[in-house]
């Protein structure tokens, strides 16, 4: 986020990215920490200002590479925060994006500074990135419901077990897993692979990969 502007006479222009993913024990955003500022030492999601002629979304990928040694798997915007108080030292916009990217990945590619967190039991974020947070999480609760976006979270291969985890622990309710299992096939957005998971607990398990790596609409819930 911004740092050092003070006596801002006219608005500049600052990108925020919240960036998800799922593991089990739920939600997790990566944090970054204010190192100055009246926010000094409180986490912050990545992001900063955006270079006078620098394109917006070279600007996320700019702030991602800061804390990320990967790419995430999924991108959108999310909104434009324009409060003329959101940033102590002058009129900051921002134009903020969500970002996902599956556990098996994020785990290994976290750059020094920044950490994963669980969304339920968060402190009060530097900024406005609090309600910048809620609104991303709200956006993808509500779109995992009509869209394959979940793809952005899953790794390459896994079990519809594993899927409907993930579907649980963003919603944070279970789901009927006869009905989810049936609901997922009659959609057939998944490509069923010729191998199975082995695990000492239980049968081997059966698995997929998504079809699309491309946001599609589908009737998930």
């Amino acid at each position: 986020m911004v740092t050092n502007t003070p006596n801002i006479k006219f608005a500049i222009l600052a990108t925020d990215v919240v960036i998800f993913t799922v593991n089990e024990r739920g939600l997790n955003v990566l944090l970054t920490y204010a190192k100055s500022g009246p926010f000094s030492g409180m986490p912050t999601l990545p992001g900063g200002l955006i270079k006078p002629k620098e394109k917006v979304r070279d600007a996320v990928s700019r702030f991602i590479s800061q804390v990320l040694t990967t790419k995430e798997n999924y991108r959108e915007q999310l909104f434009t925060f324009g409060n003329p108080g959101r940033d102590p030292g002058g009129r900051v916009v921002s134009v903020t994006y969500l970002a996902l990217i599956p556990w098996n990945k994020a785990k290994k590619a976290t750059k020094k500074g920044a950490s994963w967190k669980e969304v339920e039991t968060l402190p009060r974020l530097g900024y406005d990135h609090s309600e910048v947070l809620e609104m991303a999480q709200e956006r993808l609760s509500g779109k995992i419901g009509y869209t394959n976006i979940v793809y952005g979270l899953m790794p390459e291969e896994f079990t519809l077990t594993e899927l409907q985890d993930t579907y649980e622990r963003i919603l944070k309710k279970s789901l009927d897993k006869r009905n989810f299992r049936k609901k997922i096939h009659s959609l057939r957005m998944l490509k069923k692979l010729p191998k199975l998971r082995k695990n000492e607990a239980a049968r081997p398990a059966q698995l997929y990969k998504f079809k699309s790596d491309k946001l599609e609409k589908v009737d998930v819930l």
